[in-house]
């Protein structure tokens, strides 16, 4: 099955054979640009389990990614008004807080109420569709400007871990190279930051 949902996003059904799982296809934003792909490396990197697996896929002819998406979820507009996930294994409040440095790092201009997923057996974030990243920038997205960041041990000690070498090897060919020394620019910044910090 192939549908629409209501933020004009295209979600497939994909099966192999045994199971089926909905998937969200985002077409790739120029030659050897993969944003969700990107996102959902780097998140893979810093171990912060936030973006949904997300895959190289050419579907119909048109390069691009799939994203899993979980059956079970409401987005950021629907748990607000509900005012659930108090109860959440991790606070809201903390993982708004990695979600944050991370939207910092990948200049996400995008990030919107309905990019923000949660697992409705965990209150896990789930941050989705990010074609608003990674541009050649640097500082920050504006929606994030005057948003104190809690940059811990934790964040410093991952953020050094993206050395420059392990950013050209996990983003060639999904991003190019003025996005990837964007993004060491941004890793820079923040490694200041936290230095700061302490």
């Amino acid at each position: 099955a192939d549908r629409t949902d209501e933020v004009g996003a295209r979600i497939l059904d994909v099966s192999d054979g045994a199971h089926t799982v909905s998937a969200i296809f985002s077409p790739r934003a120029g030659r050897g640009i993969y944003p969700d792909v990107a996102a959902y490396r780097l998140d893979r990197l810093l171990e912060l389990d936030m973006v949904p697996v997300t895959v190289l896929r050419e579907v119909d002819g048109r390069a691009g990614s799939l994203q899993f998406l979980a059956s079970q979820h409401i987005d950021e507009a629907q748990r607000s008004a509900s005012g659930r996930g108090a109860d959440a294994s991790c606070s809201l409040p903390d993982q708004w807080a990695a979600m944050y440095a991370f939207d910092t790092l990948i200049y996400n201009t995008g990030r919107s109420q309905n990019r923000i997923l949660y697992d409705l057996s965990s209150w896990r974030l789930m941050l989705i569709r990010h074609d608003h990243t990674f541009v050649a920038e640097r500082g920050r997205p504006a929606y994030l400007k005057d948003v104190p960041l809690d940059l811990h041990d934790g964040w410093r000690i991952a953020l050094e871990s993206l050395t420059d070498d392990v950013l050209h090897d996990e983003f060639d060919g999904v991003l190019d190279r003025r996005r990837i020394r964007a993004l060491a620019a941004r890793r820079d910044a923040l490694l200041a930051a936290a230095a700061q910090r302490n």
